[in-house]
């Protein structure tokens, strides 16, 4: 989310033209007991396209599983109010 500091926002507006000063407090919605966190994924990614096959059947389903995603082991790293944590996931889609 790009320029979303709070987790507080009004029912009426949306686009986040108007100030929440100025907006009606029975509209505004607080979630600030949500915490706030940076999550970032490292994965590996098949890019089944490039692996050489002769047939022409067989590389159009290499095109195929190209647009299909198989899940894999993934690696995050995130912050949150603790410090930050690493964890490792089997299966992560």
């Amino acid at each position: 989310m790009l320029g979303g500091y709070r987790n507080v926002w009004s029912k009426n507006d949306l686009g986040g033209d108007v100030a929440l000063e100025n907006a009606d407090p029975a509209d505004l919605v607080d979630r600030t007991d949500i915490q706030r966190m940076h999550r970032f994924y490292f994965s590996f990614d098949i890019d089944w396209t490039k692996l050489p096959v002769k047939r022409h059947w067989a590389k159009g389903l290499m095109k195929v599983l190209n647009i299909i995603k198989i899940p894999a082991p993934a690696l995050e790293f995130n912050d949150n109010h603790h410090g930050s944590k690493v964890a490792w996931h089997w299966l992560k889609f």
